[in-house]
């Protein structure tokens, strides 16, 4: 019998070769599969062909039997798409131990989990200032640069939350008509106009790494991993309370990535055999606990000890682990509004950058 070969897919670079030879590599071996190469010298070679046009170009490809991919890490609007049902593998028994029971779904798990946070340069805003979203947007009282992502995702829910608004009712709630989001949505987008030219856009994370280092910015909506990378680069081995580069873990909106089995490649359940040693192998874990601390907080998170308290804090912060945190991003509503409200925010973005 010919050996198992599976084409895994992530985002790529750095990220992807860690998370394959630290986790995806280790449980191929214990299930006695091999994984589609690609060359530690071009790290890039392997990443999403169709990243920056969208998902349902592959939902497309999957549908025309023209898919590639075995198993793919993707993003909220991929593994929720509409229609996911006809062209994802679903798992409806799988219960995997260590996930939490709301991030269990039959088409995918969650790799990692993280958080946009709101985190602040404490030199530059006042050592007595904890700023949280109300203060992000209070551009009178609070002066300053603030760092925005250049995406609806996420930055949504933090107007709307500094607005006071329930965002599970008055966003999430799937009763609501289109006509009820973009009311919401054009409420999130005036906050933003408060800001005026008071912006730092970022589209890619090392734009806000740059921006919190070289002090262009007081505050940002940022993600934790990247709040630590900073505070590292600034400050070399200090502590997470001495820091000048700070963050609220109060102000904290969860989310995840997702992995996906893709329909019509014959190698379903096969994919499925792999994440389910990847999730509950305990020496596939302990190897993937490298990636976790490297990158981002890995789930399941109880076989994820890390040592270095600077570490922990900061990817915890962006996980269920963390008791504060304000808001779990649904992903089952971006998978089925993410498009035409990415559009509407293009727009809205055009329009401001051009008035400038």
């Amino acid at each position: 019998m010919s050996k198992v070969i599976l084409d895994v897919v992530s985002f790529g670079t750095a990220y992807q070769f860690d998370l394959t030879e630290y986790w995806v590599r280790p449980a191929a071996d214990k299930c006695g599969y091999d994984l589609v190469e690609y060359s530690i010298y071009d790290p890039g070679i392997r990443t999403f062909e169709i990243l920056g046009k969208g998902y349902p170009p592959w939902v497309e490809e999957i549908r025309s039997g023209k898919n590639k991919w075995d198993l793919r890490h993707c993003l909220d609007e991929a593994a929720f798409v509409p229609g996911g049902d006809e062209v994802f593998a679903e798992f409806p028994e799988r219960r995997v131990a260590g996930v939490p029971e709301h991030l269990q779904f039959p088409r995918c798990l969650p790799p990692i989990q993280f958080c946009y946070v709101l985190t602040w340069r404490r030199d530059l805003l006042g050592s007595k200032i904890i700023p949280n979203w109300e203060t992000f947007f209070d551009i009178q009282r609070v002066p300053g640069k603030r760092a925005v992502r250049d995406l609806p995702h996420g930055m949504i829910e933090v107007a709307l939350h500094a607005l006071g608004r329930n965002v599970r009712e008055e966003l999430y709630d799937p009763t609501l008509t289109r006509e009820q989001i973009t009311g919401q949505v054009d409420d999130a987008l005036a906050m933003f106009d408060r800001l005026g030219t008071d912006i730092h856009w970022w589209g890619g994370s090392y734009q806000m790494h740059e921006a919190l280092v070289n002090g262009e910015i007081v505050m940002g909506a940022a993600w934790n991993r990247r709040v630590m990378r900073a505070s590292q680069a600034l400050q070399p081995g200090v502590s997470h309370g001495d820091a000048l580069i700070q963050a609220n873990a109060k102000t904290a909106m969860l989310l995840c990535d997702w992995w996906l089995i893709p329909k019509g490649t014959g190698n379903e359940e096969h994919a499925n055999r792999l994440l389910e040693c990847m999730y509950t192998d305990k020496d596939v874990l302990k190897s993937a606990a490298r990636w976790c601390v490297s990158q981002s907080n890995l789930i399941p998170t109880e076989y994820m000890p890390i040592d270095d308290e600077f570490t922990r804090y900061h990817l915890e912060m962006g996980s269920w682990k963390n008791p504060e945190y304000v808001l779990d991003i649904n992903p089952q509503f971006w998978g089925k509004n993410y498009t035409w409200i990415a559009e509407y925010w293009k727009k809205w973005l055009t329009s401001k950058k051009n008035a400038r």
